[in-house]
């Protein structure tokens, strides 16, 4: 990203899926986009 922009900005994405029963929700946190990007895709594509 600072590559791109100049800045060291790091996204941060919260995933958010509902546990057995609903009682809880299962949350998957990932800091920075570059370094996660295979499994962030794979979280929201399902692939």
């Amino acid at each position: 990203m600072k590559k791109i922009t100049g800045n060291i900005i790091v996204p941060a994405i919260l995933l958010k899926k509902p546990a057995l029963l609903g009682l809880r929700k299962k949350r998957k946190v990932f800091i920075g986009f570059e370094i996660n990007q295979d499994e962030i895709k794979r979280e929201i594509f399902g692939s």
